[in-house]
Parts: C-alpha cells; sequence; structure tokens
C-alpha cells in the first residue's frame, strides 16, 4: 500500500498590534502600522496568501497542508475579531486553523466560538525545571476533565533538551497520563 501523506500545518506568526512597521502588505509603498484599524487583519491574509503560494511551488508528494496554527497561546481583548477573520480567510482557501492554548489561557473555554476547527490544551505539567514540583498532581486529571467539556484535545509534553528527556523524573512525568486510568478515561473520547 501506498502511504498517506504526511499531514503539515503552517504556523501564522502573531501580528501583534504593537509592530508599527511591519512592511508593505498591498504594494502602496507604506509599511503597515498594526495598530490601526484593519491592518492586522491585512497583514494575515498577505502572510497566508504568501505561504500558500510557496506551498503550491513545493514539490512535496509525501506532505499534505491540513491548515494553519494560531501561535498566540492566549487571547488578548483584540484578538477575536483578528482570530475570526483568520479562520474564514483560511476556510475561504480551504483548510483549518489549530490553536494549542496554554491551560487555562485566557480565552481557552471560548475557541470554538472564535471559528478554530481544533484546538488542544496543554497541561503545562511535564516542564519540572520551571514549576519545580509545585503543580499540582492532579494537573493532568483537570486538563483531561477540561479538555473533554469544551471539545478540546489535550497535547502531550515532554521537556525540552534531550538531557531532559534523559531523565528518569522526565520520563517518569510524561509516562504518567498512559499509567492513569482516571485520565485516559477523561481524555479519550467515549
Amino acid at each position: 500500500p501506498v502511504p498517506k501523506p504526511l499531514e503539515v500545518m503552517l504556523t501564522i506568526p502573531y501580528p501583534s498590534a504593537q509592530q508599527t512597521d511591519f512592511g508593505d502588505v498591498d504594494g502602496d509603498g507604506v509599511s503597515e502600522d498594526l495598530s490601526l484599524p484593519g491592518t492586522r487583519e491585512a497583514a494575515v491574509a498577505w502572510y497566508v496568501d504568501r505561504a500558500l503560494e510557496q506551498w503550491e511551488r513545493l514539490d512535496a508528494p509525501d506532505l499534505h497542508l491540513w491548515g494553519f496554527y494560531w501561535t498566540r497561546e492566549g487571547i488578548t481583548d483584540a484578538d477575536p475579531e483578528v482570530i475570526r477573520h483568520t479562520a474564514a480567510l483560511v476556510h475561504e482557501r480551504g483548510y483549518r486553523l489549530l490553536w494549542i492554548p496554554w491551560f487555562r489561557a485566557p480565552g481557552f473555554e471560548r475557541w470554538a466560538d472564535l471559528d478554530f476547527d481544533v484546538a488542544i490544551l496543554q497541561p503545562n505539567y511535564a516542564f519540572l525545571p520551571q514549576h519545580l514540583g509545585k503543580v499540582r498532581n492532579d494537573r493532568l486529571v483537570e486538563t483531561a476533565t477540561l479538555a473533554r467539556g469544551l471539545g478540546m484535545g489535550v497535547e502531550m509534553e515532554i521537556s525540552y533538551g534531550p538531557e531532559r528527556r534523559s531523565s528518569p523524573a522526565t520520563r517518569s512525568v510524561f509516562r504518567r497520563p498512559f499509567a492513569h486510568p482516571r485520565i485516559l478515561s477523561v481524555a479519550v473520547p467515549a
């Protein structure tokens, strides 16, 4: 059998309203100021179209473009309109939009209302050096419960760097969700 192509997601860099000299996206010779109304949406449209042009030139039959990934992990008050515009744009072009918010990130519970197609909640549990064991042991159960209630997935995390991946503590944290019947019963759709 012929293997299925691998699914690929292209990242959409966050169009920060603090960027006042983004570059000329509409050919008028003026660099876009993303703090002005409508310019964030224009910057995203320009980026998505450039990314799709480059993707179409890529000769990679073993790859299939699934869609785009919204990189900002939390939602600010100024983001919903830009996100909905981005989702509409991506959908018009025949693709989907993914979001991976951190544990209880601002707006995580609104993911479907913002027109994301898929959202995957991060437990932010695996990174022992950062939280120094101060995250409750039931974080994985809580993440799975939240995700299931909201129709989200759960990200499986592993600490960065080979020195951390080889440590027994890091391996134990990564394996914990697979060995915990309560986590699996909550995280796996019925």
